[in-house]
């Protein structure tokens, strides 16, 4: 599960030091990584640093953690400062020797981009977390936790490993009318019982449900285990029919896949991905199309 942490959600009234000090003890030094955004404002000075985020910025790199920088390159508004544009150029330019960030033209942009690089961020958080032992700690914390086996367990004093757990990769290919295609890879044997339409906020708009018999995955030689599902293009247009973009607006939405393996019961994974409005030809007649990026 991520927690994505604001100040202003997540942080409360206290007083006796700098505000943005408050905010690093409250919240920003129990985060596992920071997520930052730029626009066409660098921000207000907190006293150590040119705005809060850098100090965030700084502090999180100090202690070794993930900081993921993103930089607008969209348009800028008429009434912006430009002092403030200036200082945030010459901060962009300062990052160029020991930091890789992003560029971003629209809302739309980054949240493609952002849930493309999340997935590998978290893997490597993850990784750290494991390999400190913080995991473990964790868990052991847990209400009636009784033991905290991870990854292994102990019989008559050999080690041997657990399930594998489930890793699933996922490509979307095909345009519609003979597609999108869903294809599914994963490292071991699973079926899909459902498949969820949901829009930008997480909602559920419509659902294909596989049940009573559940299509499994097949071996695929040198790919694993493969499952193709096709993507109701119906279902497609409802979402966009909710909140409808003008032109070729790009509009977030994500798939939740209800799985199920032998080891674990039923498995909740949900893919982000993005419609992409446009048109086809199609027996010779332009037909307006949700063309699936994800």
């Amino acid at each position: 599960m991520l927690e994505p942490v604001q100040w202003q959600t997540h942080a409360y009234p206290e007083s006796g030091d700098r505000p943005q000090a408050i905010i690093n003890k409250q919240i920003v030094d129990e985060s596992d990584m920071v997520i930052a955004v730029f626009g066409h404002r660098i921000g207000t000075a907190t006293g150590t640093a040119q705005s809060g985020t850098i100090e965030e910025i700084e502090r999180l790199r100090d202690k070794g953690k993930l900081v993921a920088v993103y930089f607008s390159s969209g348009p800028i508004p008429r009434d912006h400062d430009p002092e403030q544009l200036r200082r945030l150029n010459e901060y962009r330019e300062s990052l160029k020797e020991n930091t890789l960030y992003w560029n971003f033209q629209s809302t739309e942009d980054l949240y493609r981009l952002i849930s493309q690089h999340l997935a590998k961020s978290v893997s490597r958080i993850y990784q750290d977390l494991r390999t400190s032992g913080t995991i473990r700690v964790l868990a052991s914390q847990l209400p009636g936790a009784v033991g905290v086996p991870e990854l292994t367990t102990q019989t008559g004093g050999d080690t041997k490993p657990l399930t594998e757990s489930l890793k699933l990769q996922h490509v979307v290919v095909g345009q519609f009318p003979e597609g999108p295609t869903l294809r599914l890879t994963a490292n071991r044997q699973f079926k899909l019982r459902q498949l969820d339409y949901l829009d930008e906020n997480g909602v559920r708009v419509a659902s294909d449900n596989m049940l009573p018999t559940p299509p499994s995955s097949r071996p695929v030689e040198g790919k694993g285990q493969m499952l193709e599902m096709s993507i109701d293009h119906a279902k497609l247009i409802q979402i966009h029919n909710l909140k409808p973009r003008s032109g070729h607006s790009a509009i977030p939405m994500q798939f939740r896949l209800h799985l199920a393996t032998d080891a674990a019961g039923e498995e909740i994974r949900t893919i982000p991905a993005l419609l992409q409005p446009s048109f086809k030809q199609i027996n010779g007649t332009a037909t307006y199309m949700m063309d699936v990026v994800g």
